[in-house]
């Protein structure tokens, strides 16, 4: 079969941009043409709170691509639509995951329509956005009104797609989100080595990883610190480029008297760099507030680092209680602290790799490929 990918990916850095370069490997290894149109562009950069929207990382995590779409000039999403009808694919997937690009999206989507008949399939990310407004619904119809196809990872996703559209969709399909497999560890690095070369000096470390927003709940383990502290002698490292004010968590660590025992990196995490900081951590705590799922959980587990995470959205389908990772309620500061304490108390690291190197062999890319064949191959409504 033949697959247009559409969406981010290399020179722009991120998840998503990483999970379209891993799809098309996927695909290409199952014996499909894929063919990737990627974005001059993604966002106007008054639009981006990050520094840079580039990918800057000396290990490059890509696929060949045809660099075409720009998010806000229509001339560039005619002639996306244009090169992916020269194509002439089964099916168009379009990497889904914020109103903002819904005009874009569904211009795109229509006029591949109007000239062929590939199948439109969204990968949904996230349905709806963590923050969502009146024009983001608006612009949701617009993107969602052309698609004949919806994957999406995890069953609490599928619900909130159904009760948006307001009926089932033609066509869906739930396959978990695939662990990223894309970060690959130095067989010459270990723990002490990559604690030495991080600078970590405490035996038990803890991390939180990926940009910083406030659904991210940082606030929730800043306040749980005092409390692991009295229990667990660690450390505690923050990995990724704040999205909104650092001086909502820098002036809250120092008021808990707790600056030695929290590094705050506020910037992006290089590629290479990704396996270092795992590698030096006994867990990764991750307490959303509010969550469609986790693409960090999905590192965590492609490093084998066992996850402390909240009950929220689809996070509870892949992370299995005492099995894989500890979940715990939202916005409990008392809640992080004891399952992190009881992880080190009980010494679970052990069981908890285990369970995670079984855990993967769920949450392979090939269901992925299968659920958007299915889908590609289903009579046209």
């Amino acid at each position: 079969m033949k697959f247009a990918l559409v969406g981010p990916c290399h020179p722009l850095r991120g998840g998503i941009a990483h999970y379209n370069a891993r799809l098309f490997r996927a695909l290409e290894d199952a014996g499909h043409q894929v063919r990737l149109y990627g974005m001059i562009r993604q966002y106007p950069g008054v639009f981006f709170p990050g520094t840079t929207q580039d990918d800057h990382s000396a290990s490059a995590i890509r696929a060949p691509a045809d660099q075409v779409l720009d998010s806000i000039n229509p001339l560039s999403w005619r002639r996306t639509a244009g090169r992916i009808s020269a194509f002439k694919p089964d099916a168009v997937v379009f990497q889904w995951w914020h109103p903002f690009f819904g005009l874009a999206y569904g211009a795109i989507a229509w006029m591949v329509r109007a000239m062929g008949d590939a199948r439109i399939l969204y990968l949904c990310h996230n349905v709806r956005p963590h923050e969502a407004t009146v024009i983001d619904d608006l612009l949701l119809r617009v993107a969602y009104s052309p698609v004949q196809g919806f994957l999406v990872h995890a069953a609490e996703e599928q619900r909130r797609l159904e009760a948006l559209m307001g009926r089932p969709p033609l066509a869906l399909e739930v396959a978990p989100h695939p662990v990223y497999d894309v970060f690959e560890r130095d067989p010459g690095l270990d723990r002490a080595g990559a604690r030495a070369r991080l600078g970590l000096t405490r035996p038990r470390q803890l991390l939180f990883f990926g940009y910083v927003r406030a659904y991210k709940g940082l606030d929730v383990l800043i306040e749980a610190m005092p409390a692991i502290l009295a229990r667990v002698d660690c450390e505690l490292t923050i990995a990724g480029e704040c999205y909104e004010d650092p001086a909502i968590y820098t002036d809250r660590i120092e008021a808990l008297g707790i600056g030695d025992r929290v590094r705050f990196l506020n910037r992006y995490i290089a590629n290479e760099e990704v396996p270092v900081f795992f590698e030096a951590a006994d867990l990764c705590v991750l307490p959303y507030k509010q969550a469609t799922q986790s693409g960090i959980v999905q590192v965590a587990y492609g490093l084998e680092t066992p996850v402390v995470v909240t009950r929220v959205g689809g996070i509870p389908e892949v992370v299995d209680e005492g099995r894989t990772g500890l979940l715990v309620e939202p916005d409990s500061p008392e809640a992080v602290a004891e399952a992190v304490a009881r992880y080190f108390e009980a010494g679970l690291e052990e069981a908890l790799i285990a369970g995670i190197r079984e855990k993967r062999l769920e949450m392979s890319w090939s269901r992925v490929v299968e659920a958007l064949e299915r889908m590609a191959r289903a009579p046209q409504p």
